[in-house]
Formats: C-alpha cells, structure tokens, sequence
C-alpha cells in the first residue's frame, strides 16, 4: 500500500512540474520539432525567439533551451519576484 501511494505522490508532483511538462512534451527528431501534437520543421524557420512570462516560466524556458539549445536566437523569460528567481535572458 505504501508504495503504491508513493507512486501516486510521485506522479503528481512530476506532471505539476512545469520542466519536466516541457520536456516530455517536446522533442527534437532531426529537423523536426514536435511539441505535443503540433509539428514544425526548423528549416521553415529563420529565427527561433523564445518568450516566457508567469511563475513557470523559467523553469519552462530553462526546459526549451536545453531541447532547441544553439537553434535559438534569443529570448526572455521574467517572472514576477525577479529578486528571488531572476529573469532569464539568453
């Protein structure tokens, strides 16, 4: 019953995680980005510009740096307590 229940927990608290959200949901297949069921080819795309705001929205954009990496140009993500978490630029 225990371990059940941890697995429960565990769950939980993984798909309430905004990085791991974005990670699980987007990928990278050659050319191809794919984020959840939409599907773009990079080729199409000169720029790729990555803008992020809200509570999520560091670990979010923290998530897709990792994932596109070098593919970006550059982006922002700000949250609102930007003393305690920071705005990211990159």
């Amino acid at each position: 019953m225990r371990e059940k229940l941890y697995k429960i927990l565990k769950a939980s608290l993984e798909g309430a995680n905004p990085y791991l959200a974005v990670k699980s949901k987007v990928k990278i297949e050659g050319e191809k980005l794919t984020a959840g069921k939409a599907c773009f080819l990079l080729k199409d795309f000169d720029r790729i510009i990555v803008i992020g705001a809200g509570k999520a929205s560091l670990p979010m954009s923290a998530a897709i740096v990792e994932i596109l990496a070098d593919r970006i140009d550059k982006g922002i993500a700000v949250t609102k307590h930007q003393e305690e978490k920071g705005a990211g630029f990159f």
